[in-house]
């Protein structure tokens, strides 16, 4: 059993540190000596509470299982494009979405411009996705 616990405590699992390792491992070699150092009827009387305990969880997963009843989600349905934005609001957006484009590919045109650029581009990563999808989006509702 021990094994078992300083095997688990101390092996180095891949987002542990060497510090944390070295914590781990001072703390099952403490475990280690609390367990051997302690008399058989308390080792016996500390497994059999543990393993009354784990079965007694058990037990009432497995119950409240048997009454589960799942939440009704519904359908999932694709969102439906809203037809009611007049003509010249769509040419209005598609204006505004044009002029971001350009002034954003003309920032990359000097040092500072790039700086600017790269700034907003990394608080906002995917915005020049979004743009993008948004004109390809909007080229069929083009007049």
């Amino acid at each position: 059993m021990i094994r078992f616990l300083k095997t688990i405590l101390t092996s180095g699992a891949p987002r542990t540190s060497p510090v944390e390792n070295a914590r781990m491992r001072k703390f099952s070699n403490w475990l280690g000596k609390k367990w051997e150092a302690s008399p058989p009827k308390k080792r016996k009387v500390a497994m059999t509470i543990t393993a009354l305990l784990t079965g007694g969880y058990l037990i009432g997963l497995m119950i409240g299982a048997i009454g589960y009843d799942p939440p009704d989600l519904g359908h999932i349905q694709r969102p439906v494009l809203q037809k009611a934005v007049t003509g010249a609001q769509m040419e209005d957006t598609r204006q505004h979405i044009e002029r971001f484009h350009r002034i954003m590919d003309s920032l990359g045109k000097s040092s500072s411009g790039r700086k600017a650029r790269d700034s907003i581009l990394a608080r906002h990563p995917g915005i020049m996705d979004t743009i993008a999808e948004l004109e390809l989006n909007m080229l069929p509702l083009k007049r």
